[in-house]
């Protein structure tokens, strides 16, 4: 009974996690629509990709999927200026 209560609890929290990272992934998407950099729409697609892939890393750590998007929309801000320049 322990074994299953554990298992309930996992996923419950991974379900939890989820719809966080699916909220922060709307907001995210309705900034990308309104963020215009020189003219190249923000890319916050790799955003979510680096939030997705640390949390599969590291399971269940919320503040490094936070540091996962600050790189992301760094990423997605020199992409921008990158394809501006070219």
């Amino acid at each position: 009974m322990i074994f299953y209560e554990k298992e309930l609890k996992q996923l419950l929290y991974e379900i939890i996690l989820i719809n966080h990272i699916d909220k922060i992934a709307k907001e995210l998407e309705m900034m990308s629509r309104m963020i215009k950099i020189n003219g190249v729409l923000f890319n916050g697609v790799i955003v979510i990709i680096i939030s997705l892939v640390l949390l599969d890393v590291f399971k269940g750590a919320v503040s490094l999927t936070l540091v996962g998007m600050f790189i992301g929309i760094m990423l997605g801000i020199l992409m921008s200026i990158l394809l501006w320049i070219i």
